[in-house]
């Protein structure tokens, strides 16, 4: 668990960076796109209930974590490629890697209690 914190604050801190030194954004404007960023965390009971009660593939959770991770693959590899003219796209593409991520966790969580 403190692994995740830190890694967390890691993150925050660079996207803070990006946007206030890349984008040139102030400050308030900045904590409210690292909120709308960090959202998709705060929902991860629903994550959990549509991966138990919908399967992909005839699979509950393996499939879930391969179309996240090809998901997140996706989005952080557009992030690179093309971020660099407008922060919207940046803050979509880092909310989607946020929502795939929370997903990942929820699901990877389940499979160890199980």
């Amino acid at each position: 668990m403190y692994f995740n914190q830190g890694m967390a604050a890691l993150i925050t801190l660079t996207t803070a960076t990006l946007f206030k030194d890349h984008y040139k954004l102030d400050p308030g404007k900045v904590q409210v796109l690292l909120s709308i960023i960090s959202a998709p965390w705060t929902i991860k009971i629903v994550y959990g209930w549509i991966s138990d009660n919908i399967p992909i593939f005839g699979s509950r959770r393996k499939s879930y974590i391969i179309i996240c991770s090809i998901l997140q693959f996706t989005a952080l590899m557009l992030m690179s490629l093309f971020s660099d003219t407008d922060y919207r796209l940046a803050v979509f593409l880092l909310t989607v890697t946020s929502m795939t991520g929370a997903t990942i966790d929820v699901i990877s969580d389940s499979l160890i209690v199980i």
